[in-house]
């Protein structure tokens, strides 16, 4: 099969030490779990779907000598093990120009281990949890429609706020107070996105053009702070903030 193109499926890395017992146990107490291990030779140790394997295969000059790299999650809570086991820290943890942010850690045996995890790119969001809003004017009669129609669950329920989980997205259903009662089809259902803060919010939304035309404070079974907006274009959209 000349024109046949391998795939790698795993890379293990081998790391020479000189005591298979003392190595299991240092590596034991930063969180590894040893699976398998053959006498006082060879020794196969797991962290999460990662596999180092150990070994004393070569002459005892040799431990020491091998290095590795190794992406686990949650790496900064990972290093604080390490510290808290009183490993041996070689380079404290930092993010790198190459994409990572790392730690470097020296076994027992002084086996260079960097431990890292892909930095995270992208500014942080002003908002998050996009959810549609539809306003009704008789919550159980419209929590009835929609869970037997589409058999879906609600995730909280109250008389004027019930949460219906539909999988990628949550509606919401919020009752509509008595002097804005209305039969007709409802225009206010759309994009809802949870905000921090709606005040400060409130500020970019004017500076770009929009306004906030309602702001609503929780009553009426309604748990959130929830205020009514325009975009720059006069699209309509809804914040909500946790009170």
């Amino acid at each position: 099969m000349p024109n046949k193109k391998w795939q790698a499926t795993k890379t293990v890395p081998i790391l020479i030490v000189s005591d298979i017992e003392k190595a299991v146990q240092f590596y034991s107490s930063i969180g590894f779990e040893e699976t398998f291990r053959n006498d006082t030779v060879y020794s196969v140790l797991r962290l999460g779907s990662m596999f180092v394997h150990l070994g004393t295969r070569m002459e005892a000059a040799d431990a020491g000598t091998s290095q590795a790299l190794i992406e686990i999650e949650d790496v900064d809570d990972y290093y604080a093990l390490c510290m808290a086991k009183n490993a041996t820290i070689e380079r404290e943890i930092e993010d790198q120009f190459y994409g990572l942010r790392s730690f470097n850690l020296k076994d027992r045996d002084g086996n260079l281990i960097e431990f890292a995890e892909p930095i995270k790119k992208g500014p942080k969001t002003k908002a998050k949890n996009p959810i549609i809003i539809h306003y009704v004017n008789d919550m159980e009669r419209a929590k009835k429609f929609y869970t037997q129609t589409f058999c879906v669950t609600p995730l909280f329920e109250s008389s004027g706020w019930t949460t219906i989980d539909f999988g990628a997205i949550e509606l919401a259903l919020h009752i509509l107070n008595d002097d804005t009662q209305c039969e007709g089809t409802l225009p206010h259902a759309g994009l809802n996105l949870e905000v921090d803060n709606i005040e400060e919010i409130q500020t970019d939304i004017e500076r770009l053009g929009g306004q906030l035309t309602q702001l609503r404070e929780p009553s009426g079974g309604v748990p959130v702070r929830v205020a009514t907006c325009q975009d720059s274009e006069g699209n309509g959209f809804e914040l909500r903030q946790q009170p």
